[in-house]
């Protein structure tokens, strides 16, 4: 048994390497062939395992009210006396405004944030999405609104482009 066979037992479940070998074998691999797809199923494996050791998985203590576990995108530490709601980090977008502010000569740099929130025991999540310039402005938008409002945001980036998606070989 070679050192990337004996590597990849180790590190692969042995039925995905019978998989890898059967796929390999009815396509017409050669052994050498299909001993590389194993290594390359080994490295995969290694490099797995090397970012599940970088970033082990956090263990969230569970508060009393908190009776399920946190949605997958759950940011938040939760605890006893904190906001029964589950949050992702935000995502930010630093955008300049064209126009200067009234009475100013320099542009103004503007954040636009957006982040999934849901309250502990509500069926859905929210997306917050808004601006934080001179005071926050944040709107709740429920999952469907925020992908109409995202396909809107995606038309209007065409039209500026001069990109009609309607019209046949105008996909750039």
């Amino acid at each position: 048994m070679s050192a990337a066979v004996r590597a990849a037992h180790d590190l692969v479940p042995s039925e995905e390497i019978l998989d890898a070998i059967t796929v390999a074998h009815d396509a017409g691999a050669t052994y050498e062939e299909i001993l590389e797809s194993i290594e390359i199923l080994a490295e995969d494996q290694e490099a797995k395992a090397a970012t599940a050791e970088q970033h082990p998985a956090r263990e969230k203590a569970r508060p009393f009210w908190q009776t399920m576990d946190c949605p997958s995108w759950c940011d938040a530490e939760h605890a006893v006396n904190s906001r029964r709601v589950h949050q992702s980090n935000p995502t930010v977008v630093w955008c300049t405004r064209a126009t200067p502010e009234a009475g100013t000569d320099t542009p103004t740099a503007i954040q636009f944030h957006a982040w999934v929130s849901q309250q502990d025991l509500h069926r859905d999540p929210l997306i917050y999405a808004g601006h934080n310039n001179a005071g926050e402005y944040y709107q709740p938008l429920t999952v469907a609104e925020a992908r109409m409002y995202a396909a809107q945001l995606l038309r209007q980036a065409d039209i500026a482009e001069g990109i009609d998606r309607d019209r046949p070989g105008d996909h750039t």
